[in-house]
């Protein structure tokens, strides 16, 4: 009797320490979602570019604070309107946004503030006041 209960236990004991293992694995996955790069930026890449839809800049001439939350979306950074305008294009060539009206814009602070890297991207990690714009050349497809 003492025989079956003492295996009883270890299976028990088994049983448990393997579900506490599958549990850290999960969490380590989890984990893993929001663990980003370690950030390194090209030489003289200080300010923060995006391509977003070109209506911010009427918020923006009527002197309304236009923020971006990188909760709501994830913003790719740019270190200059000129990239950011190549990135466009390759998304609009590439189907991965729509044609439409957009605007280049710099947003208020240094790259070295604003951004976080992940998957090899630059991305935008806090709130951030979109400072000034450049318009999005159509022409330039």
């Amino acid at each position: 009797m003492k025989k079956t209960y003492s295996i009883l236990f270890l299976l028990f004991l088994s049983f448990t320490l393997s579900a506490c293992a599958g549990r850290k694995s999960e969490e380590s996955s989890f984990e893993a979602l929001f663990t980003e790069e370690a950030l390194s930026l090209p030489e003289n890449c200080h300010e923060a570019w995006i391509y977003a839809p070109s209506h911010y800049i009427l918020e923006m001439a009527e002197g309304n604070t236009v923020r971006l939350d990188p909760l709501y979306h994830d913003f790719p950074l740019f270190c200059s309107a000129q990239d950011a305008a190549q990135h466009l294009r390759s998304d609009i060539a590439n189907n991965m946004i729509p044609d439409g009206s957009w605007a280049l814009y710099k947003i208020q602070g240094t790259m070295e503030e604003l951004a976080k890297r992940k998957d090899g991207i630059l991305l935008l990690k806090l709130k951030a006041k979109l400072e000034t714009w450049d318009r999005y050349p159509k022409q330039a497809k």
